[in-house]
């Protein structure tokens, strides 16, 4: 999972195909990165970093690993600024 935020933090502002990890699998990271903006894709990586940390740590995974999946998902979720939601043209009217 860090190789794949990591990627996608980098396909987030277009670094070139030989610094993703996942090299092979660029396409899928160029669609995902469209539905984040870069500063999301940050904030996941330092989820995911903390988590890792966590680990070493020896906190409770469980708990370790549901923060981790609310957290992302509560940072994903938030609608980016390229793709906010359009008003309604009925509005107003």
């Amino acid at each position: 999972m860090e190789a794949w935020v990591h990627d996608l933090a980098l396909a987030s502002v277009d670094a070139p195909q030989e610094r993703l990890i996942h090299g092979d699998r660029h396409e899928a990271l160029a669609r995902w990165s469209r539905r984040v903006t870069p500063a999301q894709a940050d904030e996941c990586l330092r989820e995911v970093l903390s988590f890792r940390d966590g680990m070493a740590l020896n906190v409770n995974k469980a708990l370790a690993l549901e923060a981790l999946c609310l957290n992302l998902r509560r940072r994903l979720t938030r609608f980016p600024a390229q793709e906010a939601v359009p008003a309604s043209p009925h509005q107003g009217g």
